[in-house]
């Protein structure tokens, strides 16, 4: 159904364990689901894994409670479903203070940086599941971490000089008004 807005459409037959992520700049819904099949719905870990932490079964969505679905303001538009009856997940509605990401993003946006503020939002509430050899556990939210730029130099907004090089630095907000050094 592409007559609806959202950030992230889920297709009927979605499953997996969604943790640890960051849904922000909404304009319509944060989260869409169209249509559910037989998969369960669940906001409880408990349900998908077993003590080893070890996914017990392949037929399952599991949106954690965690994870932040910045709506701006409007926590009604986090979630929607048009023709599944499953139960509503819920989210965090907090700002996940990265350093520099605009409210309304456009083409004229001229610099975008998708990392977390150290000590922000985006390092609270963490989810630490799978046990496995491929995923690697984060102490953050999303896919940067405040020192790790990783898509600077590997994509279209690289090319286009829209994000900073992958360097560390202070993130300083508001107006320095006297001498500052930095080191």
């Amino acid at each position: 159904d592409d007559d609806r807005v959202a950030n992230i459409r889920l297709r009927e037959g979605t499953g997996g364990i969604f943790a640890n992520m960051i849904v922000t700049n909404t304009v319509g819904a944060g989260v869409f689901q169209d249509d559910c099949a037989g998969e369960t719905h669940t906001q409880s870990i408990e349900d998908v894994l077993d003590d080893n932490n070890e996914v017990t079964s392949r037929d399952f969505l599991f949106f954690s409670s965690n994870n932040i679905v910045f709506t701006g303001g409007n926590p009604d538009s986090q979630f929607e479903s048009a023709n599944c009856a499953k139960p509503a997940f819920t989210a965090q509605d907090v700002d996940p203070d990265l350093i520099m990401i605009v409210s309304d993003p456009s083409i004229d946006t001229p610099m975008v940086d998708p990392r977390p503020i150290p000590g922000g939002n985006s390092f609270d509430d963490l989810d630490i599941y799978v046990n496995n050899s491929f995923l690697t556990p984060t102490n953050y939210k999303g896919a940067f971490g405040a020192a790790d730029l990783w898509i600077s130099g590997f994509s279209w907004l690289d090319e286009n000089q829209q994000v900073p090089d992958n360097v560390p630095g202070v993130v300083a907000c508001g107006s320095i008004l006297a001498d500052t050094l930095w080191a």
